[in-house]
């Protein structure tokens, strides 16, 4: 929504989850390049962690943040097995679009106005963060290295590219060709 409360509408005919994994990097270079972080340090991660990770988690779509809210694995299951990922598996696609929220101790919807308008929430107030935890998270500021959200994000992004590989062979291959119908006597 932008601020006079109009939605706004953006599309995207490709996503590429470059940008979430760049972020994510960058957040991980800066937290272990200084293990006695001072207060600017500290300033500067936030940063990092809110505008360029949570900007970044905006722009997902659906079936990444389902992945980030899934009701019954953390991305370190996901790390440890990556037969979780396969799509031919119904019990591995739960739909679930809902994360916590630290400061009121309740839960929020991703997608939400409250979670996604033209100039606050997610990537202007907050970012969230998988881990091992049982459910996404909203972080608000420096959070323990989120590792595991960059190797879970990369290997999503890996096991969707080959998802999408095969759907294109899939739809590549010649239809098959039945024989026409032999006329009927009247």
């Amino acid at each position: 929504q932008d601020k006079q409360g109009q939605i706004l509408d953006h599309w995207e005919a490709h996503f590429d989850l470059t940008p979430l994994k760049k972020a994510l990097q960058h957040y991980v270079e800066e937290y272990n390049n200084n293990p006695n972080k001072s207060g600017a340090d500290w300033e500067m991660l936030d940063k990092i962690w809110i505008e360029e990770v949570g900007r970044a988690q905006r722009e997902v779509p659906a079936h990444i943040a389902q992945e980030y809210c899934h009701p019954e694995r953390s991305f370190r299951d996901i790390i440890e097995d990556n037969a979780l990922l396969d799509v031919s598996n119904p019990n591995n696609l739960k739909r679930a679009l809902t994360f916590y929220t630290w400061g009121t101790n309740s839960s929020d919807l991703w997608f939400s106005p409250g979670s996604f308008s033209v100039d606050s929430g997610l990537g202007f107030s907050f970012a969230i963060l998988r881990e091992g935890w049982g459910a996404a998270a909203w972080c608000t500021g420096v959070c323990d290295e989120p590792g595991d959200d960059l190797t879970a994000i990369s290997v999503i992004d890996e096991e969707r590219t080959r998802d999408l590989e095969q759907s294109l062979d899939n739809l590549s291959q010649p239809l098959i060709v039945q024989s026409p119908l032999s006329p009927q006597r009247v």
